[in-house]
Parts: structure tokens; sequence; C-alpha cells
């Protein structure tokens, strides 16, 4: 300052100006960006810790640590932050503490022997945390005896446990049993009485073929008897002719035409033709008796 001239014109003194420059990038720090880190704990409902916040960290500048002891937290143990935390700062970043849950060890004994060991998340209970690899053992089982429960005391006096009991230490829980009672003596099954034989059907005896019936003789045809030849027709009678009519006088009144001749001539021949063929009926009915005979 001032800033200095082309040309001399006069005395004059240039005093260096000097600005931080805190990150040495050649650039004062009041022209760069300045950036924020933040650690939290990241459980929700619960201040494990305060928050703590680094403000106005230049870029390139090495990232601030977390101040104090790692953090720690009942039932848990602290395995690091997400994201992983960065050897320089680049950008405004915020470090979340990432916690595992204390696994705990349930032994369960019957008698002398060990069943099983399970791992269960402390505060947690078999049946309900997240180690879904790990659960309840079966029940054991003992001759003579009914598996009753598993219980935290090995006389079975203390409290029963089961896959949602609450975890918050290593444990070791027994198993209890009762005494089957004495089943009642059987009866003696009664005898059942063997049956008396069956005496053996008698035989039926197998009936004697029946003859074989003597064939019926053929009948004896009888002899057609030949047909006696048809009488000879009586031949019918000569009709007797009919005088003819004396001629009457002739008078002098209109013609009357002669119905009483034409009728008695047709009657006439009538009962001729019906006498040949009475004769012929008779002919022929006493030929046919004739024939039966």
């Amino acid at each position: 300052t001032p800033t200095v001239a082309n040309k001399v014109t006069r005395d004059v003194t240039y005093v260096a100006q000097w600005k931080d420059d805190k990150n040495n990038n050649g650039t004062p720090d009041d022209q760069e960006d300045h950036f924020t880190v933040t650690y939290t704990d990241g459980v929700e409902g619960e201040e494990i810790f305060q928050d703590q916040v680094h403000q106005n960290i230049l870029v390139d500048m090495p990232t601030p640590a977390f101040e104090g002891t790692a953090p720690s937290r009942t039932d848990y143990v602290f395995t690091g932050w997400t994201p992983t935390v960065a050897d320089k700062v680049t950008a405004n970043v915020t470090y979340v503490a990432q916690w595992k849950r204390i696994q705990r060890t349930v032994n369960f004994k019957d008698g002398n022997k060990t069943r099983a060991k399970v791992k269960v998340e402390t505060g947690k209970a078999i049946n309900t945390d997240a180690l879904t690899n790990e659960s309840m053992p079966k029940n054991p089982t003992k001759d003579g005896y009914t598996f009753k429960e598993w219980n935290t005391k090995e006389n079975g006096k203390g409290k029963t446990f089961t896959g949602e009991s609450v975890v918050n230490g290593d444990m070791t829980v027994y198993a209890i049993y009762t005494k089957d009672s004495a089943p009642a003596p059987k009866p003696a099954p009664t005898p059942t009485p063997t049956p008396a034989p069956k005496p053996a059907p008698t035989p039926t005896p197998t009936p004697a073929p029946k003859p074989a019936p003597t064939p019926t003789p053929a009948p004896t045809p009888t002899p057609t008897l030949a047909p006696k030849p048809a009488p000879t027709p009586t031949p019918a009678p000569t009709p007797t002719p009919t005088p003819a009519p004396k001629p009457q006088p002739e008078k002098h009144i209109g013609m009357i035409p002669k119905t009483g001749e034409s009728a008695s001539f047709a009657g006439l021949l009538a009962a001729i033709g019906f006498s040949i063929a009475g004769l012929a009926i008779l002919s022929k009915k006493k030929m046919m008796e004739e024939n039966n005979k």
C-alpha cells in the first residue's frame, strides 16, 4: 500500500499487505470456502454424548478429531464412525457413531450335561434379539420323568427361563423335571374260551342220474286218399214252353202294353237259374263229404 505505480514521480514507500493462508494454498483464507465437521451419537430418543461441531475449516485442512475419549454406551460397544473419518476436509460432513450390542451367553444345563450355549444381545431376549441364528434348545427328555421348565436355580426354586426372558449378562439355567406317576397295573386279561369244534357236515348224497327219456316214435303219416271223381251233374230239366196267349179281340181303344206276359217270362227264367245253381251247390257239398270220410 499504496498500489505500486508504473513510474516514479516522487518519493514513495510501499508497505506489504498480509492475509491469513492457513492451508498454505496461496489463496487468502477469506477468499476460500469454509466447511463444518460434526460428530453425533446416532441414537434416536437418547443422548449418548453431545454433538461436536467444528466450523470454518478450510479445504484440505486436517479433519479435527473427536474430542475426549472414545464414545461409550451401556450394553453396547462403539465400533467406529460412518462414514469413515477422512484425513482432510473437502466438504461439510457429519460422522455418526456406530454401536454393536454386547452379546451374552446363556448356558443350558441338564444335570451334568450342557445341552446348549446360546448367544443373546444384552437387554434382549433370545426370541426377540437380532441374532436370528440363535434360538432356544429343544426340551430334553429323561426316563421316568417329564420335562417341566428351564429355571435359574438348579433346585427349581428360581425364576422360570423362556425364550422371552430378558438377558442382561452371562447366565446358566437348569432343566427341571417332574417324576412320572407309576402306571396302574393292568388286569390280567380273561382268557377267551376255545370254542368246541363244529361237527363235520353230513355230505349230501349225490342223486342218481335220471334215465334218458324214451324217444317218442314219429307218427305214421296218414295216407292221403285220392279224391273221388266229381259226380256228373244232373242236367237241368228242359223248361216246358208256355203256350202262346190267344189273341184278344181287338178293341178300338188306345194301345196298352203287355206287361203281364213280360213279367211271367222273366220270372220263369229266374226260377230256372236258381234251380241250376242249387243243384250245383248240393252236388259239390256231397262230393266234399265223401272225400272227408
